[in-house]
């Protein structure tokens, strides 16, 4: 359940809430984008990481005492000494070393420069967030763009701006490097400051322009499935925004994998504002904009949802293993894609896979399903925050309270509730391997090659150890083996043949099983678990009890609701009232939006 106020609680057990609010933010660029440089003139100094000025449209800048009219320590309003903050906390984008005339003119222009490491080939223009904590922006200031070899290909002048935060509306092709050059501030005596840069358009909607909205999220506490988080919303596109036939659309920019954030909000009564709570970050996975037509459709999910690649890099381990937090750190290293960083913060790992080892290769699967095996031999879940962190961690238990009473007051029709089969045993198996000593030939075939470099990911016959490679050809060859597959590079120079025979060779290696039962009755239904990454017994044994505890809560329900969208799946809720009342954790809700929060939620009794 997200923190929310008192007065929101207190809202939500009214027969009838105040207005509700749904915001969408859409954030149009090329979610390929690499930006591997940015170089500040030297009239221009940095308080933050340089990276965390690009694309970081979350981030809150700070206020800073900069030795500026009305910004010194002691003039009585809040704000920190840049000295005394430490360096990795500080966001405050780029602050100029000079101050502006009276006027509000810089001597010299202040320029930021932006590299990529690969031209873009469209972009629609910038959001440029400017001195945000302080609400001054530039009046004058340029975008200009420069081609791969340094050319200026387009120049976009911006005057009489007065927008804290300037949406720059201009198409650039074949983008290497932009410059931002202020040249007169809003207010004189001052620092210009460049907040973020977003390389796109931010694009937001609120419940006047949203046709329709609905979520859906889903967990699973053992990990036997993958999590589900989605939203889809319809907007209204009479305008033309997503006319492919509009010269004006921004159709051309749609992009899968583009970002979208939600969030959530209820009038307050006290003050008339509005209180707002995260909803998710996701991306787009499709969309729908006819010609001519009245509204635009869009699905956006979690990023496991184009984690589909397949991880080939599964190794076989010595007799100490491989931790399962260390494993699922090189999954998610080898799998997230660059515009959502490749950096840890983009995920949180609890401590206790640390003390979790396996000695199996990771089998040939994607991504996502490599965390599914890893969370399910650790005894955890995968799930998803409102700030879209990756989560790999045991859900906590039960302790006697509940987030959230359902009954007569907020729900439309009586719980549903299903009885599930009994559960006889668990069979959870522990996997060996067991070495066959001759070597054996586990790949054999001739590969067509094209000029240049030709990459190529062998599937072997078999799991092998001591993998080689053998060719008789003078092709430039880079080789590296893993327990399942090998990654191979072929130069073809010129005169060099046009093909090249690859045999692989290597020990196969054997799976040897040994499968725990844990029984729970003397009837019903056995439930097998084989996953690779358990290989010890005792492992095994501890897995079995857990599913076990999972399972024989057989009784399943559903309930419709007026949804409370700061509550979570997992959330323990109480339904009922009375010696009928049921405590149960929800695993799925589905809501939607059309001017009130309407869903249905699914889960588990556990008491």
């Amino acid at each position: 359940m997200h923190p929310t106020s008192a007065a929101w609680r207190e809202n939500q057990t009214r027969p009838m809430t105040t207005e509700g609010f749904v915001e969408l933010s859409y954030y149009l660029t090329d979610p390929n984008l690499q930006v591997v440089g940015i170089t500040p003139s030297n009239e221009l100094a940095s308080v933050s990481q340089s990276q965390e000025v690009i694309n970081q449209h979350h981030r809150t800048v700070a206020r800073f005492a900069t030795l500026e009219p009305d910004l010194w320590r002691l003039d009585g309003r809040s704000m920190t000494v840049l000295e005394e903050f430490p360096q990795e906390r500080r966001f405050g984008g780029f602050i100029s070393n000079t101050l502006c005339a009276a006027d509000g003119m810089f001597a010299t222009p202040i320029r930021l420069n932006i590299e990529l490491r690969e031209p873009a080939i469209i972009l629609p223009g910038l959001t440029i967030g400017w001195g945000m904590a302080l609400e001054e922006y530039p009046i004058d200031f340029s975008i200009i763009v420069l081609g791969e070899t340094g050319q200026e290909i387009a120049r976009e002048r911006i005057s009489n701006n007065s927008d804290i935060r300037s949406l720059v509306h201009f198409e650039m092709r074949d983008v290497r490097r932009i410059q931002i050059e202020v040249r007169q501030w809003s207010r004189g005596h001052r620092r210009a400051r460049i907040g973020n840069v977003f390389l796109g358009h931010n694009k937001v909607y609120t419940k006047d322009s949203l046709f329709s909205f609905s979520s859906s999220h889903t967990i699973d506490p053992v990990s036997a499935r993958l999590p589900k988080h989605e939203i889809a919303f319809e907007i209204d596109n009479r305008n033309g925004d997503f006319d492919p036939v509009n010269d004006d659309s921004i159709e051309r920019y749609v992009l899968e994998r583009q970002e979208v954030t939600a969030r959530y909000g209820f009038r307050q009564e006290s003050d008339d504002e509005v209180e707002w709570i995260p909803g998710g970050q996701y991306f787009l996975s499709d969309w729908v904009a006819p010609q001519n037509g009245l509204s635009a459709s869009f699905r956006a999910r979690d990023v496991l949802g184009f984690l589909d690649g397949i991880f080939h890099k599964g190794q076989f381990y010595s007799d100490a293993g491989i931790s399962l937090y260390e494993l699922a750190h090189q999954v998610l290293r080898d799998a997230i894609p660059p515009h959502l960083g490749s950096r840890d913060d983009k995920w949180e790992i609890d401590r206790s896979l640390r003390n979790i080892r396996t000695i199996s290769p990771l089998p040939l699967a994607t991504h996502a399903e490599c965390l599914q095996l890893i969370a399910n031999a650790a005894n955890a879940t995968l799930f998803f925050d409102r700030t879209g962190i990756l989560h790999i961690a045991p859900l906590s238990s039960f302790e006697g309270s509940t987030s959230r009473t359902l009954d007569g007051d907020n729900t439309y029709s009586r719980p549903e509730i299903d009885l599930q089969r009994p559960l006889k045993q668990v069979q959870v198996s522990a996997f060996n391997w067991q070495v066959e000593e001759e070597e054996t030939v586990l790949y054999d075939e001739v590969l067509p090659l094209e000029l240049g470099w030709n990459d190529f990911i062998i599937e072997y016959s078999d799991p092998a150890t001591e993998v080689s490679l053998e060719y008789g050809t003078n092709h430039r060859i880079e080789f590296e083996p893993f327990a399942r597959s090998g990654s191979l590079r072929i130069e073809r120079r010129a005169g060099d043949l046009d093909e090249c025979h690859i045999v692989i060779n290597g020990q196969v290696i054997r799976p040897a099983e040994t499968v725990v039962s844990i029984a729970n009755d003397d009837r019903g239904e056995t439930l097998p678990l084989k996953n690779v990454l358990i290989t010890d017994v005792a492992r095994a044994r501890v897995i079995g009890r857990w599913l076990m505890e999972h399972y024989q809560n057989r009784k399943s329900i559903s309930v419709d609701w007026r949804t409370d969208p700061s509550h979570d799946v997992a959330d323990f809720f109480a339904i009922g009232v009375g010696q009928s009342s049921k405590i149960a954790r929800i695993l799925s809700t589905d809501f939607r939006f059309s001017g009130a929060f309407i869903g249905k939620s699914e889960g588990m009794v556990i008491q």
